[in-house]
């Protein structure tokens, strides 16, 4: 199997997320968005964007370096 864990970045969030061969889990993105929008750490306009996404422009969310 080819799953890895690797971080991704939404602003200033990184989300901890599985990888199969090197695409993101989309699953794995929308479940962590909405953790975060339960903790309070992010907005439901911004989780709702997030799950209007299709799977291959999640892949295009632009990470930072920090």
């Amino acid at each position: 199997m080819d799953i890895d864990l690797e971080y991704i970045s939404y602003g200033k969030r990184k989300i901890l997320v599985r990888t199969f061969k090197g695409e993101v889990i989309f699953e794995d993105v929308i479940a962590s968005w909405q953790h975060c929008l339960k903790q309070k750490l992010l907005t439901e306009d911004v989780v709702g964007a997030v799950s209007n996404f299709s799977e291959a422009k999640i892949n295009a969310v632009p990470e930072e370096v920090y």
